[in-house]
Order: C-alpha cells, then sequence, then structure tokens
C-alpha cells in the first residue's frame, strides 16, 4: 500500500525579521527623498512666486512714476518755462507751474519735512519715515483742440471732443502757443463745452480769447493733474504679521481726496532731482539741496520692493542702495535706514527718466 501524500509536502516559507526591517528602510528612504523633493518643489514655487511679485511691482511702479516724470509740466504748446499759467482756479495747488511741476519732499525719522512745500494734511496720512514723496504737475497727453473760436475771454469753451472724460471739480488748462489759463471746472455742457464760474474760479476771464482751432499756434484744452506719491503703511500684515507697505498717489488737484494705494510691496521711496546749473551741467541732488525746481530737467528714481510673504529659507540679512542711500536689516549697527526682520524676498529697482518739457532750458 502507498503511503506517500499525493502532493509532496513543502515547508512554508515567508519574509523573515531581518527583511522585513531592511524593506521597512528602503521604503522610509524612499519616503524622505520623495519628501524632501516636494518640499524643495513647493520651496522653489514660492521663491519663484516672489520673484514675479516683486518684478510685477517694480515694473508698474517705475512706469507709472517715469511716465508722468516724462509729462511734467505739460501744457500744451506754451512752454511753462517761457509762458507762465495764469491760475483761476481757486484751492489750485501751484502758483507757479514753472517751479512746482517737479517738487520733492523728504520725511525724516523724526516725522519733520524737509524741502517740502505741501502741508502734510494733503497727504491724507503721514508718509514713511526716512521715504521721499514726489509731486509731478502738468497737462494730461489726452489733449482737445477747440471746437470754434471763443467769442471772447470770458466765455465758455467748446471742446471738439473730451478724451479725459473732464467732469465738474477738476482742473484744466487752456493753451495756445503764446497764453495758458489753469481753470476749475463748475460744469460740462453737453459733455463737450466747458463752464468755469466765480464759485470755483477766482475770476472768469481767461487771459484772452482763444481763437485758433487749427494748425500749430491751436488753442488746445486738457486735464490737470497734479500727483503726489509716498510710501505708506498699507494697514495689512504679511502672513509672518510684519507690516505691508505700499506706494501710493495723491490727487491734489481736487480738494479732500483720498490717497489711492497703486502696489503694494514698496517699502521705500528714494527720488535724487538733476538740476542744471549756469554752465549746463546736471547735478543730481537730493530735495534739500535742490536750489532751483524751474531748472530740475531730469529725475532719478530708486524703490525697495518686497515680497508679500515670507519665501526665503532665512532672514534677509542683504543691505540694499537706493541711489545714495542704503537701508539694512533691523537692528544693524549703525544703520539709520532699515528694514524688518524677516524672510521676505528684495530688490531695488532703479530708472532715470527726462523732463521732456524742459528740454530747451
Amino acid at each position: 500500500m502507498n503511503t506517500q501524500p499525493a502532493f509532496p509536502r513543502r515547508r512554508m516559507a515567508g519574509f523573515s525579521l531581518v527583511e522585513i526591517m531592511v524593506a521597512i528602510l528602503v521604503s522610509l528612504f524612499l519616503l524622505t527623498g520623495v519628501l524632501q523633493l516636494y518640499l524643495g518643489n513647493q520651496q522653489t514655487s514660492r521663491l519663484g512666486s516672489g520673484v514675479s511679485e516683486i518684478e510685477q511691482t517694480g515694473r508698474f511702479a517705475l512706469n507709472e512714476l517715469s511716465g508722468n516724470l516724462r509729462m511734467a509740466a505739460f501744457q500744451g504748446c506754451a512752454d511753462a518755462n517761457r509762458v507762465a499759467a495764469n491760475v483761476l482756479a481757486r484751492n489750485a495747488p501751484t502758483t507757479t507751474l514753472a517751479t512746482s511741476a517737479i517738487l520733492g519732499f523728504s520725511v525724516t525719522t523724526g516725522g519733520s519735512w524737509t524741502g517740502g512745500r505741501i502741508p502734510i494734511n494733503w497727504v491724507g496720512a503721514v508718509p514713511l519715515a526716512g521715504s521721499d514723496v514726489l509731486q509731478i504737475q502738468g497737462g494730461s497727453r489726452s489733449v482737445s483742440n477747440l471746437a470754434s473760436a471763443m467769442s471772447s475771454a470770458s466765455a465758455n469753451v467748446p471742446l471738439a471732443s473730451n478724451p479725459d472724460n473732464l467732469t465738474a471739480g477738476e482742473m484744466a488748462i487752456i493753451a495756445d502757443c503764446t497764453a495758458a489759463d489753469l481753470i476749475r471746472i463748475t460744469s460740462v455742457t453737453g459733455g463737450l463745452t466747458l463752464v468755469y464760474s466765480i464759485a470755483d474760479n477766482t475770476q472768469t476771464t481767461l487771459s484772452k480769447a482763444y481763437t485758433n482751432t487749427t494748425g500749430l499756434n491751436a488753442a488746445q484744452a486738457m486735464r490737470f493733474n497734479s500727483w503726489v506719491y509716498f510710501v505708506r503703511d498699507s494697514g495689512r500684515d504679511a502672513a509672518d504679521g510684519s507690516a505691508i507697505f505700499s506706494l501710493y498717489r495723491l490727487d491734489t488737484s481736487r480738494q479732500n481726496q483720498a490717497a489711492q494705494e497703486l502696489v503694494e510691496g514698496v517699502e521705500r521711496l528714494r527720488v535724487l532731482y538733476g538740476e542744471r546749473s549756469g554752465t549746463d551741467a546736471i547735478r543730481y541732488r537730493a530735495a534739500a539741496n535742490v536750489t532751483d525746481w524751474s531748472q530740475v530737467v531730469a529725475v532719478r528714481v530708486a524703490l525697495l520692493a518686497a515680497s508679500r510673504d515670507p519665501v526665503l529659507e532665512a532672514a534677509d540679512t542683504a543691505t540694499y542702495t537706493l541711489l545714495d542711500q542704503s537701508v539694512a536689516k533691523a537692528g544693524t549697527s549703525g544703520a539709520t535706514l532699515t528694514y524688518p526682520n524677516d524672510q521676505r524676498l528684495r530688490r531695488v529697482f532703479t530708472a532715470s527718466a527726462n523732463v521732456r518739457n524742459r528740454r530747451d532750458l
């Protein structure tokens, strides 16, 4: 009788404890690598977003400032340094565009102003101490010829078009190549006729009746812009609780206007003014050292931009140079201008702009 089983018995086999431990260890190594790769990609992504953010901040701010600096003192065909505008508007932010088209101010660490002529209450809030304040004034790029000749110097101003959508309360320049008037608009009849009454102006008679509607000496009308740029605390905080600073713009051509936040992430603004001397040499000076604002023919601007949130792996320790100033980390020995001790990404942006309407000085 055959007593052998139909199938031979085999010994049960499995993973030994050592093999299991080795497998777990290998898995841990793999998981650690995957985690490090993930965290590295996440950090790279945060850093890339921070770079993109401050690049956008810097470009926008410089485009805004440079574009308006080039248009400073513009009043159509009439050169502001040779044809003084007749200022009729009440509460006008200027008496002479030749000197007020570009003005600079500095806010000291003690809160006082140097080189300034603007009352601090116009700014709407105290700017950042140690940063600069820049005023730019001039006519808009969008101009309109007159639709017809004015019947008299006290007549309303008929426009051929209204590209800037001029409205009541705004200021406008009416000028040809020999005269210029600065008025405050009382109303706009039919969207094309500027009405200026004694309620908004010191008188209702312009320097002349503008009659030329075509040709090189054609009379033109344009909005008068008066912008004041400065840096201040936005009132918002970053993820680490530190304050977010922004570039602001205040419209001083109208009364009781609130400052408009243009772009966040601007921590400091520095401006140097290229003043032409009697020898035609241009020297760049801080606001407090400019002797004749009507001779400022070029401007250099620098700003320090920062990412909204911390993106660096360690605290920022760099010292940043803004033209003639240095900004160091808070707590740096001997530093007068500082930025917060945090892990935000920062970069300096600079630009130069020629004042086109003063090129013949």
